[in-house]
């Protein structure tokens, strides 16, 4: 298991966010109460679409003939993706901590970065998944419809305060909401103009990512690792991936 959440990177997502909560935690119990944004409840939703993710990997892995499962797997976390980006928009009340603001930039940086890497990575393993079970082409729709809506589903949750829940709960209210907020800019340069940049943001990112997951060591890189071959941290598991090329050939 130590092999397999490694290699699907686990370990350092949890080491940022450790880092991230240390931080939080010292605010409260050496400068006093904390009355900024809820960063430990947000880092938390982060990380749902990467554990919703991961859990879509097993049963991948374990019940490749269940497609019901793993589509209502894959419709959990196309909802709660949003969450995981929507950590950096905790920066627009900066401006509001007069009181050591040096230690409030380092904070507000950890739970970005944890935000951001929660994203890119969990995007990634569920692309993957869709390529192995359907195809690349379908696995490139995924990615740039979830980073296209992350940018709408972040103004609805910064700026018209909805959350996941709500999608559930009461969807006449957020269309009702989200009606209103067109209406209020009839030149639709709040909602469409946000959407539009976050959602490049978030692309950058993520291409960002890719290249350097797949991208080719060079020759000083060889010499300084030597590691000229990188397999599969899970490759010799004994409940390791032999159900992919079996799934992915249907």
């Amino acid at each position: 298991m130590v092999h397999w959440l490694s290699s699907r990177f686990f370990f350092p997502l949890a080491a940022m966010s450790a880092v991230a909560m240390l931080l939080y935690g010292a605010w409260r119990e050496l400068i006093g109460p904390w009355t900024g944004p809820r960063l430990h409840l947000n880092l938390f939703l982060a990380w749902v679409p990467y554990l919703i993710a991961l859990a879509a990997v097993r049963v991948q892995q374990r019940r490749p003939n269940s497609p019901w499962l793993f589509k209502l797997m894959f419709v959990a976390w196309f909802f709660f993706y949003p969450n995981a980006p929507y950590l950096i928009t905790d920066w627009r009340y900066l401006p509001g901590w007069t009181n050591e603001l040096w230690y409030s930039v380092v904070m507000m940086t950890a739970f970005s970065l944890c935000g951001l890497s929660l994203a890119a990575v969990s995007l990634y393993l569920v692309q993957t998944l869709v390529n192995v079970r359907l195809s690349r082409t379908l696995g490139n729709v995924v990615a740039a419809a979830a980073i296209g809506l992350s940018g709408l589903g972040v103004y609805l949750g910064r700026f018209l305060r909805l959350n996941t829940w709500d999608l559930f709960t009461q969807p006449g209210q957020v269309l009702a909401d989200v009606e209103k907020a067109f209406r209020e800019h009839p030149n639709h340069m709040g909602p469409v103009g946000f959407s539009i940049l976050f959602m490049l943001v978030l692309a950058s990112l993520y291409y960002m990512f890719l290249e350097l997951r797949h991208a080719h060591w060079s020759r000083e890189e060889l010499r300084a690792w030597k590691a000229p071959i990188r397999l599969p941290r899970d490759y010799d598991d004994r409940d390791a991936d032999d159900d992919w090329e079996a799934s992915g050939s249907r």
